[in-house]
């Protein structure tokens, strides 16, 4: 090669080279000032059609009734009712110190229901634990005590208003001073006035007369009068007895007995129309990806569905589906350790497609040694549902849950009630009328825990008949009815 050919070659490389550095500089030009015009790829998502509401705990750990007492006179509050949501909301708000574990002997029955007091009553045994979840000052085995079946709130004569823990079952009792200001207690109190009233009955038919109660002048004191300068005061004379001293009605110092209406209740009867949830509403709540489901009918024709990990057992006859999802939901984070089971529970349904309707929790159960199950009671109203029986379907949702607070599986009814088809008043029988039959009960050797106005469920083709009267519950669970027509 020449030295002519050598520099055209060289002359051909930096010509090139230029060329190449100005098509550089123009093209970064043409990004910078003149950009492509581009259209965004617009994607439709479909939305999960929502099922039902969240709800918080302290929605559905609530008492089933709640009595307002007043110098003799008792009024009830239904759950769902105004009075009944604005007392537990204020009750739960006041702080309690000086919790401090009381002798069962000590409690004086006359004196806090003669006394003004708040009487929150839950008709199971409910762990400390999950009240201390949504009451201030309210701490697990306070006063040496694990559960309470019921909470009493009364004010004593200096103003001191208290509240007692009492386990009715295993007769253990708990105080504590409620921090409350005197016109906010008053103000409580007065929006009981429009309620219906109720007389107690006792449990016990040997219940006749009590002694007198003793005045302050005879130099007699209660047990609870003599535990401390600052305890509330026992042997409150009654207020229509006209006389200091004067024996009270028997069953106003009973331990144990049921609060009934002092007239015949009018509830209405109610045909509604019945709504299925199908899978395909609820199958987005249980699974993370529905397409990837293999359904399986076993010998009794009950249907799976699983993904592999997850299953979803329906059985159509029943109207009720259970879902298993172990290690779906457990307790790992630090926010979730003071939930309880209870709000776990509810975070979980939440999570799962949510509340169909009006809940209340209804009973802890051992289930199994390593298991634990919670009842929600379905409500219509302010009134609870129960089946025709003991396995008869009444809108119940189950969770069971391990003891380290993981979630393991959800059986809940799969319809909602819709719109009201036919109503028709019916009238209840009165307290009296009530109290004979659940003496004649006692005599039978049957005991009744309680006696509640509930509805009783009757499922028909594409209707739900509700039918109320009276629910006549046992310790076990079992339960009888006594209707309007009785």
């Amino acid at each position: 090669m020449n030295e002519l050919q050598r520099r055209m070659i060289e002359t051909g490389k930096s010509i090139l080279l230029v060329f190449l550095v100005l098509l550089s500089i123009f093209l970064t030009w043409l990004l910078w000032y003149q950009r492509p015009p581009f259209t965004a790829v617009e994607k439709n998502y479909t939305s999960i059609p929502p099922l039902g509401e969240e709800r918080k705990p302290e929605q559905l750990i609530a008492p089933q009734v709640i009595y307002f007492h007043e110098s003799g006179t008792h009024r009830m509050a239904l759950p769902y009712s105004h009075p009944h949501r604005m007392a537990l909301e204020k009750l739960s708000e006041w702080k309690v110190r000086n919790l401090e574990a009381v002798s069962w002997a000590e409690l004086d029955w006359l004196g806090m229901r003669r006394a003004a007091g708040i009487e929150l009553e839950y008709g199971f045994r409910v762990p400390l634990k999950e009240l201390s979840v949504i009451w201030e000052g309210v701490e697990a085995g306070a006063g040496q005590m694990e559960a309470v079946t019921r909470l009493w709130a009364w004010s004593g004569a200096e103003g001191q208003i208290w509240l007692y823990f009492i386990d009715q079952e295993r007769r253990q009792a708990a105080r504590g001073v409620v921090e409350a200001e005197p016109p906010e207690w008053q103000m409580l109190l007065q929006s009981a006035a429009g309620l219906p009233k109720v007389h107690f009955y006792p449990a016990s038919q040997a219940a006749n007369r009590l002694p007198a109660a003793k005045s302050p002048s005879s130099g007699a004191a209660s047990p609870a009068a003599a535990s401390s300068p600052d305890s509330p005061p026992s042997g409150v004379v009654p207020a229509e007895s006209g006389k200091e001293g004067e024996p009270a009605p028997a069953s106003e110092g009973a331990p144990e007995g049921w609060y009934l209406p002092a007239a015949p209740l009018e509830v209405a009867e109610e045909v509604v129309r019945l709504e299925p949830i199908t899978l395909e509403m609820i199958n987005p709540y249980l699974f993370v990806d529905p397409s990837y489901i293999r359904e399986m009918i076993t010998r009794d024709g009950v249907s799976v569905y699983t993904d592999g990990s997850r299953s979803l057992q329906v059985e159509p006859s029943r109207l009720r589906l259970v879902y298993d999802a172990p290690m779906a939901f457990s307790q790992a984070s630090q926010g979730n350790e003071r939930m309880g089971y209870s709000g776990m529970a509810v975070q979980f349904v939440n999570q799962h497609g949510g509340w169909t309707g009006d809940y209340l929790i209804d009973g802890y159960q051992q289930f199994r040694q390593e298991q634990i199950r919670l009842h929600f009671r379905f409500y219509h109203g302010p009134y609870p549902v129960y089946g025709t029986g003991g396995t008869g379907e009444d809108g119940r949702l189950l969770v069971s849950m391990q003891p380290e607070a993981q979630v393991i599986s959800l059986e809940r009814p799969l319809y909602r009630l819709g719109q009201r088809l036919k109503r028709q008043s019916r009238i209840l029988p009165a307290g009296d009328v009530v109290y004979q039959r659940l003496l004649q009960l006692q005599r039978e050797g049957v005991p009744v825990r309680q006696a509640r106005v509930a509805y009783r469920m009757e499922l028909a083709k594409g209707q739900v008949r509700l039918v109320p009267g009276w629910v006549l519950a046992e310790p076990s669970g079992a339960f009888r009815w006594l209707d309007a027509a009785e």
